[in-house]
Order: C-alpha cells, then structure tokens, then sequence
C-alpha cells in the first residue's frame, strides 16, 4: 500500500530544521503543525517580551494543549449526550405499548 510508505522530512520550527521519518499520510499533517507552530510563535514574539524562543515555545505549548484538553473534554461531553439520546430511544422501543 502506497499510503503506509514512510518517508523523510524536514520541517523548520523557530529556525531550526528537524529530520523527521513519517507516513506518506503524515507528512501534509506534519507540515501543517510545523507551520502553525511558527505563526503562533510570531504571534506570540509580537505581543509579548521573551528571553528566549524557549519562552515562546512554552506558550505555544501552553496554548496548544490546553486546546487540545478543551477538545477531549468537549468530546467526551458529546459522546455522553449521544449515549444519552440513544438509551432514550432504546427505551422508547423496549417500552410497553400503552
């Protein structure tokens, strides 16, 4: 299969360059984040003073798991309300006809 190749790329976050092996189906993903990462850090080095870009990459850190845990959460919220509406209606189903 095509799709499970692994292949090698280099993405650059905060001026530096790192080799990476992914699936070919990683790597438009992989991209992707490299180039948020670095919009974020620009954000970032724009609004706030910094020692250094570990200072940023902290925040970009912070920033994206806390979305990332806000995500999850929401998630699961919805997974439950599901389960919820679907033993609803298993019980209208396994109730008596009135």
């Amino acid at each position: 299969m095509q799709e499970n190749r692994e292949i090698s790329i280099r993405v650059q976050i905060a001026d530096r360059q790192y080799p990476l092996k992914a699936q070919l189906h990683e790597e438009e993903y992989l991209r992707k984040a490299a180039r948020l990462i670095n919009e974020k850090l620009m954000g970032y080095s724009k609004s706030f003073s910094f020692k250094d870009k570990q200072d940023l990459l902290a925040m970009v850190c912070l920033e994206f798991a806390t979305d990332a845990l806000t995500v999850t959460n929401t998630l699961a919220e919805t997974d439950t309300d599901i389960l919820d509406k679907v033993r609803e209606l298993e019980n209208l189903f396994h109730s008596p006809a009135e």
